[in-house]
């Protein structure tokens, strides 16, 4: 395919500024990833690889433009964020589906910036239920039913702290039960929850390992059910890395509260 229109019709030598470049260079990696992920499917006539790149650049643009101004993660702008989730997907995870590679795009779009979709949303209702109507009317009720399970729940965090994390623990299992959950999921978890040593003051880092020492446990468990949700190669890749993950937050966690 050589659609060259749209987001990569831009030339990076008229952004400016190191983040555009950085910018510029990621989305169109991502986009070729897309691409010859979707040539490599032999299922699929042409016309139907051009309509499925077009709707997956059309979520791309969405998720830029509602994330662009987001306050930037430690690790950097917010928007990279996303397209390391998405990328890892389909790069690393083998994902081809089109709805899940959407739903990875938009998987913060309705727990960071429902606002944003709201008012682009001819629905009725809540702002959080006219965001879901965008996303299905633009996307399909599968995206907008994959992107609502990746919400985080709205838990309240005044009650005791084991309350709290038993609860976040029980919405992860039960959410990765649908599969294009369980593969954004472990996209997101891996740009989020790996490496936890890198926190430098203990405290945080204690809360975030109990909190995330259950999900690596619950994915694995995932893995073991369904071995074939990714290649066996790259499944028993990603166990391995959870495993030793849950090791060093189990010593870390005897160690601080000894």
């Amino acid at each position: 395919m050589n659609n060259k229109e749209g987001l990569l019709a831009q030339d990076p030598n008229n952004e400016k500024g190191y983040f555009e470049q950085e910018l510029w260079q990621k989305k169109t990696h991502f986009l070729d990833v897309v691409r010859k992920s979707l040539e490599a499917n032999t299922d699929d006539s042409l016309e139907e690889k051009e309509n499925h790149l077009e709707k997956i650049g059309e979520a791309l643009a969405l998720s830029l433009e509602i994330h662009k101004d987001q306050a930037p993660r430690e690790d950097g702008p917010y928007v990279f964020h996303v397209l390391r989730v998405a990328t890892r997907l389909v790069e690393e995870f083998g994902i081809t589906n089109q709805e899940n590679i959407i739903a990875a795009l938009l998987h913060d779009s309705i727990e960071d910036q429902s606002e944003a979709l709201a008012k682009l949303s001819q629905g009725d209702g809540s702002v959080k239920n006219k965001a879901l109507s965008y996303l299905e009317h633009t996307f399909g009720k599968r995206v907008r039913d994959i992107v609502l399970k990746l919400c985080n729940p709205d838990i309240d965090k005044s009650q005791p702290k084991q309350v709290y994390l038993d609860d976040y623990a029980q919405h992860i299992r039960e959410a990765t039960e649908d599969l294009a959950v369980l593969s954004i999921k472990l996209s997101d978890f891996m740009d989020n929850g790996l490496n936890l040593d890198s926190i430098k003051d203990n405290s945080k880092r204690l809360w975030y390992s109990q909190k995330y020492l259950p999900v690596m446990e619950i994915f694995t468990e995932r893995l073991n059910e369904h071995p074939s949700v990714f290649s066996l190669e790259k499944t028993n890749e990603i166990k391995a890395i959870l495993v030793a993950e849950a090791d060093k937050t189990k010593d870390f966690i005897a160690s601080f509260l000894d």
